[in-house]
């Protein structure tokens, strides 16, 4: 029997409140076999590969409003430099990870320069964007690279899922 191949074309319509315009999109290619996990890991696969960069908008606006940045990578658990959740990997940062299945594991990072309880969670927004800019807007590579930096990721890895969370502190 031969393969049907589809051609499906998925467009970034609104996100933060916001209709976008114009639209981005990517076309994929998918047989009937697939599954829409498997397709769902294709478009998780391509968004890193873009470089997040529709995150790019909320560092920016989080910047503009004197806010702080928080973010989540997963890539392969032998590609992280320090055992998950040990001091070495995040003295003064706050730790979560999440170990699954497929040999990787879902880190989280936000400056916490107060310790533990301090309420002074969050990388500066402003430094943050600086950092992304640095990287030519590629909210990826920014991000692997201060990984990289400072010692926490090896160079040759591939992040496979990025999360940015921005907040603004209640004075």
């Amino acid at each position: 029997m031969a393969r049907t191949w589809l051609s499906i074309r998925v467009e970034l319509v609104s996100g933060h409140g916001a209709d976008q315009w114009p639209r981005s999109g990517r076309i994929f290619a998918a047989a009937r076999s697939h599954s829409f996990a498997q397709f769902a890991t294709a478009m998780g696969k391509q968004h890193i590969a873009s470089g997040a960069s529709r995150l790019y908008s909320v560092i920016a606006e989080a910047a503009a409003n004197g806010g702080k940045i928080g973010f989540t990578v997963r890539a392969l658990r032998t590609m992280f430099i320090h055992d998950a959740g040990c001091l070495a990997d995040s003295p003064g940062v706050r730790r979560n990870v999440v170990q699954r299945r497929d040999g990787t594991e879902e880190r989280a990072y936000g400056a916490n320069v107060g310790g533990a309880g301090s309420g002074e969670q969050g990388f500066d927004a402003v430094e943050f964007k600086q950092m992304v800019d640095a990287a030519g807007g590629d909210v990826t590579a920014a991000v692997k690279g201060w990984l990289v930096e400072t010692g926490r990721m090896h160079p040759e890895a591939e992040i496979v899922y990025l999360e940015i969370r921005a907040w603004r502190e209640s004075r």
